[in-house]
């Protein structure tokens, strides 16, 4: 599974993200140093979409694993399965031994609890260098 939008967002983030022309799409890839889980993830939404589709990395309770979640609906809800079980990536799944992110993207950085081994060495480790809008 793959897939992801914004790890902090504000709780007006859809209307933000419309209001400032949306958050251009990225692709991140991230890894676990400790089980060598990896997936790919997108982050943000397109030019015609961003309004109702703005992607952002969560941990999925129903599918069990990363996906990602819109989060223009208020709660956000997984492309997967439609469903809103969702724990979305930054500072509820960040270790608590690193900072805090700052911004959208900030919330990516530092270390993350693995849907696969459950530790805290999951990283969003770099732009794979496609963007989309």
């Amino acid at each position: 599974m793959v897939g992801v939008t914004p790890l902090f967002l504000p709780n007006n983030y859809g209307e933000l993200s419309a209001s400032l022309g949306g958050i251009m799409g990225e692709m991140f890839t991230a890894q676990c140093s400790s089980c060598g889980f990896e997936c790919n993830v997108t982050v943000g939404g397109g030019m015609y979409t961003h309004r109702t589709r703005s992607m952002f990395p969560a941990l999925c309770g129903a599918c069990k694993g990363i996906v990602s979640a819109n989060v223009v609906p208020k709660p956000p809800v997984c492309d997967t399965c439609n469903g809103t079980d969702l724990v979305l990536y930054g500072a509820a799944t960040r270790d608590p031994a690193d900072a805090d992110g700052a911004g959208f993207k900030g919330e990516l950085e530092g270390r993350h609890l693995c849907p696969a081994c459950k530790t805290y060495h999951f990283e969003f480790l770099t732009l794979i260098g496609v963007m989309f809008d």
